[in-house]
């Protein structure tokens, strides 16, 4: 029998929407991050989340469900008809990408959601003249 724990799993999650979400998880440098790249049928960006695996070798697949699915159960922007996004909530949490070449700033991953920088621009405005604090985390640990 074959030892097969290591290699990539695809796993699908229920996101707070009753949506399926698919997730591959794999090990890479060598063994020592497990990652989980969220899988999407329109090959647009997903989630991406990263753990540190620990020294004895054993990738951290419980602790990167339930970092999974404790991001899928929240959703920080909603968009109702002609209304454009709203922010459901005082956090917004996403991902920096890279953009083109031609735009200022990243793009921001916010739920399964990419938006331009200018975009993310457009959803906070409602809340001009409110105070914003920014932290910048490890990847998949916003």
């Amino acid at each position: 029998m074959s030892d097969d724990r290591h290699h990539p799993k695809d796993e699908a999650h229920l996101d707070c929407l009753g949506q399926l979400r698919s997730f591959r998880l794999s090990t890479y440098a060598g063994g020592t991050w497990l990652e989980a790249l969220e899988i999407r049928p329109d090959d647009t960006v997903g989630l991406r989340f990263v753990l540190p695996v620990s020294a004895d070798g054993e990738p951290p697949y419980a602790e990167m469900r339930r970092v999974i699915r404790a991001r899928l159960a929240e959703r920080s922007i909603a968009k109702s008809g002609d209304a454009g996004w709203q922010v459901l909530s005082d956090v917004v949490r996403g991902q920096l990408r890279e953009a083109d070449d031609d735009q200022e700033g990243p793009n921001v991953v916010v739920d399964d959601v990419e938006l331009t920088w200018a975009e993310l621009g457009r959803v906070l405005m409602e809340h001009v003249g409110f105070g914003l604090r920014m932290v910048i985390t490890d990847e998949g640990r916003e």
